[in-house]
């Protein structure tokens, strides 16, 4: 007969391979940029940067041809790299920080807040088997309007909201958590009191059984001098 137990494993690490693989698969990046045969996925949050507000990048670097490094493809894309990002804006402006494509996950994540409003030439350096790779890409900055409109307040209504849900997610996580670790603490000191309450009748018991070897002596002797007394006071 032929254990299920293989199977079983086989279909579990399916799943979570395909789980794992898909989201990189079908991510859709906003912009692409193309180097070689390297391509920079990126996208912000905003999409539109604002002036003065802070955004949110997250990036990806990977081989054009998906099937042109089976080493990266074990990621999704390039890993174990730092990485430095060049702003450059209006008036000359420049600005550079550094972040880190971790060793297991091909995502590189920053934040940036834009002085003021304009167009922005960003690049994303790094060194990819001894060689270098500038990937530049636009972004326009705009100021946030005194009134918006309101396709963009929806915009904005639905960011926000999408926020909110991961925080009340978390909340909600951070909740189950906190129960679970009360109800160990409640285990936990159930069986200290079980531990102590053992242990003072096991000492109650000791004490009982030292006290029973005399308590016979002293029996056996009342019984004997009694004896003796009866036998005493027949004679006379």
């Amino acid at each position: 007969m032929v254990s299920r137990k293989p199977i079983v494993a086989t279909a579990l690490v399916s799943i979570l391979l395909l789980g794992a693989v898909g989201p990189v698969a079908a991510h859709s990046w906003q912009t692409t940029v193309t180097q070689g045969p390297m391509e920079l996925g990126v996208s912000s949050s905003p999409e539109t940067p604002v002036a003065g507000m802070q955004t949110e990048f997250s990036a990806r670097i990977a081989d054009e041809n998906p099937e042109g490094d089976e080493d990266r493809l074990d990621w999704g894309g390039v890993t174990n790299r730092t990485v430095e990002v060049h702003i450059r804006g209006p008036d000359g402006y420049h600005d550079h920080i550094k972040t880190e494509i971790p060793e297991d996950e091909a995502h590189l994540h920053w934040t940036y807040m834009f002085p003021t409003d304009g167009n922005y030439s960003i690049a994303v350096v790094t060194e990819i088997e001894g060689q270098e790779y500038a990937f530049q890409f636009q972004r326009n900055v705009t100021l946030l309007p005194a009134k918006a409109t309101g396709e963009e307040m929806e915009h904005m209504s639905e960011e926000m909201h999408g926020v909110s849900e991961d925080v009340s997610e978390t909340n909600e996580k951070v909740g189950s958590l906190q129960t679970q670790v009360d109800e160990l603490s409640s285990q936990v000191n159930s069986l200290q009191q079980q531990l102590e309450e053992q242990e003072e009748s096991t000492h109650e018991q000791e004490s009982t059984n030292n006290q029973l070897p005399g308590m016979g002596i002293g029996a056996a002797l009342a019984a004997v001098t009694g004896a003796a007394a009866f036998v005493a006071g027949r004679r006379v």
